[in-house]
């Protein structure tokens, strides 16, 4: 608002013109109406109806906003509960929570597992905010594979943004069939792992333990013997919970995260039979 319309923001115009789709126009940095009244009154010449003067700093005219967009979205499909004693139909997507510390690789292997480059990756830990879901079909088999922040200790969490997405984070732990603990092969193993793990365990998800960037592991002598030993004595107590060591960004070996979480999904859901029960007791 303080600067005028632009020849980019012209251009911006001129294409969603063209687009079709329904557009609002929103003027930012309208702080003090005294000040600043009639400012918005130039963006009239982009074409995109009346402008709403708003202050995001001051949240001024937020409220007018949000009430023109819902009043443009369609209408939310009406979705019918089950009548009672009908039985609600069945998901057989295994739903797989990618989880870990910040910078090791989630989504890196998200987008290795889809095929495609999909989710944003980054040097920089803290890429990822919130749980994004992509579902893909391996060997006919669904898959909601979530990608989730990086968590981090509680000491650490200096922004209430990031705080916000860990407990996103952790609440698609909770939903999950399979948490994918994803580790660093790179770097020395720190309580905060044996956390994730312990967290997976206690929520009653699968578990499937993939150290990531094993290639650069592998060409240090003697630093693969040295990570498998630290790794079996520092998660002991889910010993049970099969390690893929894989390449998220080579692709080595990860499509064994599908097979495995696949296979963990269907011992979750089994139920034994009361003859077969009553024969284990």
């Amino acid at each position: 608002g303080q600067t005028g319309p632009t020849p980019v923001d012209e251009e911006i115009a001129a294409y969603l013109r063209k687009n079709g789709k329904a557009v609002v126009l929103a003027v930012n940095k309208v702080d003090d109406p005294r000040v600043h009244a009639g400012m918005a009154g130039e963006f009239h010449r982009l074409g995109l109806g009346e402008p709403h003067e708003v202050s995001a700093a001051h949240a001024r005219g937020i409220e007018d906003l949000a009430d023109q967009l819902i009043a443009l979205l369609p209408q939310a499909p009406v979705i019918e509960e089950p009548k009672e004693g009908e039985e609600q139909p069945e998901d057989d997507r295994v739903r797989v929570a990618i989880v870990g510390r910040p910078n090791v690789g989630k989504s890196t292997l998200v987008n290795a597992l889809l095929g495609k480059k999909r989710l944003i990756t980054s040097d920089v830990a803290g890429t990822t905010r919130d749980p994004i879901d992509s579902q893909l079909t391996f060997r006919e088999q669904r898959f909601v594979l979530t990608d989730t922040a990086g968590i981090r200790r509680k000491a650490t969490l200096s922004h209430r943004v990031e705080q916000f997405a860990v407990v996103a984070a952790l609440k698609a732990i909770d939903r999950s069939d399979v948490a994918v603990l994803v580790m660093d092969a790179t770097e020395p193993m720190v309580d905060q792992d044996a956390r994730i793990a312990g967290i997976a365990e206690e929520k009653g998800s699968g578990l499937v333990i993939v150290v990531n960037k094993w290639d650069l592991v592998k060409k240090t002598p003697g630093k693969e013997e040295a990570f498998r030993d630290e790794l079996k004595y520092a998660l002991k107590f889910v010993a049970y919970a099969p390690v893929i060591y894989t390449s998220a960004l080579t692709g080595s070996k990860v499509e064994k995260v599908l097979e495995l979480s696949a296979d963990l999904a269907a011992q979750r859901a089994y139920r034994a039979p009361t003859p077969q029960l009553n024969k284990l007791l």
